[in-house]
This record gives structure tokens, C-alpha cells and sequence, in this order.
């Protein structure tokens, strides 16, 4: 699996903390390429 900067990915993101929705939800990548 290869993440590259700037894209859009899908998180599940349970188990949930306090109120916090347990959902599936995109994720966008901000990390540079460089450190991988």
C-alpha cells in the first residue's frame, strides 16, 4: 500500500471516544512524500 501526499483516504474510525460519531470518514494526507 503506497499513501501519497494530498490524498483522499477512508478511516473507520471506532471505537469512538466520548461523544465523538463512529463513522467511516475521509481522511486527507498533509505528510510530505520524503518520510516514507
Amino acid at each position: 500500500m503506497t499513501i501519497k501526499q494530498f490524498e483522499i483516504w477512508v478511516a473507520n474510525l471506532d471505537p469512538r471516544q466520548g461523544t465523538e460519531t463512529g463513522k467511516i470518514r475521509p481522511i486527507l494526507i498533509v505528510q510530505t512524500d520524503l518520510l516514507y
